[in-house]
């Protein structure tokens, strides 16, 4: 048996414990009540008692909520019924932010400083503080920076038709790769000019006009009456 043992009568703020600064009444009331019996705290507020806090029989944390929920396993909701709910991690002068305002989700490093991210204990992608974005690597010297390591290294971009490969190869050459049979690369300019065409087949078709040729030359090039083309 516990060295102390508290039953309350009912299941009621009013037969929990209540702690209150003498003459103010501003206190607080802990109790076992409300939503799956939870271990529950309560705030009063000059005469004002709203519950603020609970942990469940599920292991559930709730803030701003008197009934947190979870698939499986224990976990923390903190809830509010406008405006932004936030939950912050603060070191110092740094904060990570963590909120949502009804329709927009946010993680904001309030401080000037990198927001990391990782898996397996290993950081994975990086915002520095100026905005550019490194994926495997921590300094980042473009709007988007993908570094690989001394194997081939690819940024892939595709839909349910085929898609491409843009990388550098181990040696150090870049690399324009389709990784779908059949599929050309193409080339265009403003208002989505076809310009120039490399087919599947390795040849080369260039045009004034976006028009291509489909012919049997390796290379193949097309040009108006004032154009030339020059070798």
């Amino acid at each position: 048996a516990a060295a102390i043992n508290l039953k309350q009568a009912s299941t009621t703020a009013s037969t929990g414990i209540y702690l209150e600064r003498s003459g103010e009444r501003k206190g607080y009331s802990i109790y076992v009540g409300g939503n799956q019996d939870s271990l529950t705290f309560q705030r009063n507020n000059a005469g004002t008692k709203s519950d603020v806090m609970v942990l469940n029989r599920d292991g559930n944390v709730g803030i701003g909520t008197t009934s947190p929920s979870f698939a499986s396993g224990g976990g923390l909701e903190v809830s509010q019924s406008s405006g932004r709910s936030n939950v912050y991690a603060t070191s110092g002068s740094a904060t990570l932010q963590l909120s949502h305002d009804g329709s927009v989700a946010q993680i904001l490093n309030r401080h000037n400083s990198d927001l990391q991210f990782g898996t397996n204990n290993t950081e994975r992608m990086r915002i520095d503080s100026s905005g550019n974005v490194g994926i495997g690597t921590s300094s980042p010297a473009r709007p988007l920076h993908v570094q690989g390591t001394s194997s081939d290294t690819y940024v892939r971009v595709g839909n349910s038709s085929g898609g491409s490969h843009f990388g550098v190869l181990s040696g150090g050459d870049a690399v324009i790769e389709t990784f779908s049979a059949g599929k050309n690369i193409r080339f265009l300019t403003s208002g989505a000019a076809e310009r120039m065409r490399i087919a599947s087949s390795g040849r080369i078709s260039m045009a004034h006009d976006g028009s291509y040729y489909n012919g049997g030359a390796t290379l193949s090039v097309s040009a108006s009456v004032n154009d030339h083309v020059q070798i």
